[in-house]
C-alpha cells in the first residue's frame, strides 16, 4: 500500500511540474483567431466601421486570420494573434468568391499590438483603412492614457471633451492622435463638431484604469437616425 502511495505522489509531482513547464510556454506563444499556436506573438484589432462594405475576411500573405466568423459592422473584434505577419494584409468580402476589397501597404511585426480600422463608405468609392500600433510609454501611477480617432465616414474635423475639458481637437477624418495621460477615474466623454459646441455629437461614460491605455474612436454618420448613426467606441489596448 505504502509503495502504490508513493507513486501516486510521484505521479502527481511529475504532472505537476509539466504543467508549470509547459502551460506558460503555450501561453508565451499566443493562440491565433483559429485556435492554433504561433511564435509570432503578433495581435489585432480589427474594426469593421464601414456600413456598407458586408461582412469581411482578413487575409495576410493570402491566409485567412479570422476562421469562418466574418468581422461585422460596427463591431471591433478582441486582440487575436496572427497565424502569420508579413505583407499583403487584404480585406476581402466574405463568402462566394471573396472579392478583395482593400489591400493595405502596412506590415504587421514580431511582437507588436495593432489595430486595423475599415472605414469610408463602399458606395461612395472611397472605403479606406487605417493602421495603427497600439503601444505606448506606460504612464505614471495614477494615471490612464488616451487617444482619439476620427473614423466616422463624411465628417467634418471633431473635438473630444472629457468631463468638460478638452482633451483633442480639430481632429480630422481618418486622423489618430497621441496617446495622452489622464488621472484615473471615470468620465463623460462628449464628441462635438469642431468649434460648436451647440450640438452634442454623441456622449458616453468610461472608466480609465490605472497605467491602462486606450483608444476612442468614432463611426457612423452624422445626422442619419437609423443602424449607421453616428455613435463612438473605445478600444481598451492594454
Amino acid at each position: 500500500m505504502a509503495e502504490k502511495r508513493d507513486q501516486y505522489i510521484f505521479n502527481f509531482l511529475m504532472l505537476l511540474l509539466l504543467a508549470v513547464v509547459v502551460v506558460p510556454f503555450m501561453a508565451s506563444c499566443g493562440k491565433t483567431s483559429d485556435g492554433t499556436v504561433n511564435s509570432y506573438n503578433s495581435q489585432l484589432v480589427m474594426a469593421n466601421l464601414s456600413q456598407d462594405a458586408g461582412p469581411v475576411d482578413l487575409y495576410i500573405n493570402n491566409n485567412i486570420q479570422n476562421g469562418t466568423t466574418p468581422y461585422r459592422y460596427p463591431i471591433a473584434s478582441s486582440y487575436f494573434y496572427l497565424n502569420t505577419i508579413g505583407s499583403p494584409i487584404q480585406i476581402r468580402s466574405n463568402g462566394g468568391t471573396k472579392p478583395t476589397l482593400l489591400t493595405t501597404d502596412s506590415v504587421p511585426r514580431a511582437n507588436a499590438k495593432y489595430t486595423l480600422f475599415i472605414t469610408g463608405i463602399k458606395n461612395d468609392g472611397n472605403l479606406r483603412y487605417v493602421f495603427v500600433v497600439d503601444t505606448s510609454v506606460l504612464p505614471v501611477v495614477g494615471r490612464g492614457r488616451i487617444r482619439f480617432i476620427n473614423t466616422s465616414p463624411r465628417s467634418s474635423p471633431l473635438d473630444v471633451y472629457a468631463n468638460g475639458t478638452i482633451a483633442f481637437k480639430n481632429i480630422k477624418l481618418d486622423s489618430c492622435t497621441k496617446f495622452i495621460d489622464i488621472p484615473v477615474g471615470d468620465y463623460n466623454f462628449t464628441v462635438y463638431a469642431n468649434g460648436d459646441m451647440s450640438t452634442i455629437l454623441n456622449t458616453f461614460r468610461q472608466t480609465v484604469g490605472d497605467g491602462k491605455l486606450y483608444t476612442i474612436y468614432t463611426y457612423g454618420i452624422v445626422g442619419r437616425t437609423d443602424s449607421a448613426a453616428f455613435n463612438s467606441g473605445v478600444i481598451t489596448n492594454k
